[in-house]
């Protein structure tokens, strides 16, 4: 959501410097200086906090409206939170208590594990996990069978719901995940070092986006390189970005295609001053 909100206000900003030069209305111009001065606030809010930020233009209208109808309707407060508390696991026992089978919005590395966890009283060893649906239907499937308990073998508490220490851990762990791979073609330009420990860390595939990345800027590189030598007939030294972007698309690609290892760009080596991966 906060990129969300920086794409927001970066159309606000844009917005802004394209009405600069409108009709000379003192109103037209307090709103445009409005609408520039708060997109350049949320910016340094959303770069310091790392936390989406509304815009007060839409955001204070929805706010009054939500405590209006909350007037209206108390019944409203209570369906919230039903609807919170269905974001708890959904766990079912099957075979007389045999298997375990846990459906949850969170990855849990406990319950994707190895380490044997007991719930309820009884040991159950993680069998395997899967992810079902995309977006806000996504769920996290793990499988687990029932053990007998051995005298000095380690185990984990799985309990539901989760302790709030463990909870935010989990939900912390399933945000820095969501990052890691929804923004991967970002990572795949970014050094060898931070797609490895993504690769390690969040299941993010560095050889592909690396890839996906290299053939992009490929195609970038040879079509700036045949507009600047073929149509505006530049010297050497204009052909030099572009024959660099070349060269390095094709070492990374044979990297990731051939070694099945990351690769970074210099244009990730940039970004990584401002915009740092999931830690």
């Amino acid at each position: 959501m906060a990129w969300v909100s920086v794409g927001s206000a970066l159309c606000g900003l844009v917005l802004a410097f394209s009405l600069r030069n409108g009709p000379e209305d003192l109103r037209y111009i307090v709103i445009v200086y409005y609408l520039g001065l708060e997109s350049f606030a949320r910016l340094l809010w959303i770069a310091v906090s790392h936390r989406p930020h509304g815009s007060l233009l839409l955001t204070l209208p929805y706010l009054l409206w939500e405590d209006l109808r909350r007037r209206r309707h108390p019944e409203s407060a209570h369906n919230a939170g039903a609807a919170l508390r269905m974001r708890e696991d959904e766990v079912r026992l099957g075979g007389s208590g045999n298997s375990l089978r846990v459906c949850s919005w969170y990855f849990d590395s406990i319950l994707a594990g190895s380490t044997l966890l007991t719930y309820e009283g009884s040991l159950y060893r993680p069998l395997q996990w899967h992810q079902e649906g995309k977006g806000l239907g996504r769920r996290w499937i793990y499988e687990l069978e029932r053990v007998e308990p051995e005298a000095g073998v380690p185990s984990a508490e799985y309990t539901r719901p989760r302790s709030p220490d463990r909870q935010k851990a989990v939900e912390d762990f399933t945000h820095r995940l969501d990052l890691a791979q929804s923004f991967s073609l970002v990572w795949g330009t970014y050094p060898r070092r931070d797609q490895l420990r993504l690769q390690l860390l969040y299941q993010y595939d560095g050889p592909r986006s690396t890839a996906i990345t290299a053939g992009l800027f490929l195609i970038v590189g040879v079509l700036q390189f045949y507009l600047t030598a073929a149509l505006y007939r530049v010297t050497i030294l204009a052909l030099a970005g572009p024959a660099y972007l070349i060269l390095e698309s094709l070492y990374r690609l044979y990297r990731a295609k051939t070694v099945s290892e990351p690769a970074g760009s210099l244009v990730g080596y940039i970004l990584r001053f401002a915009i740092r991966p999931p830690s």
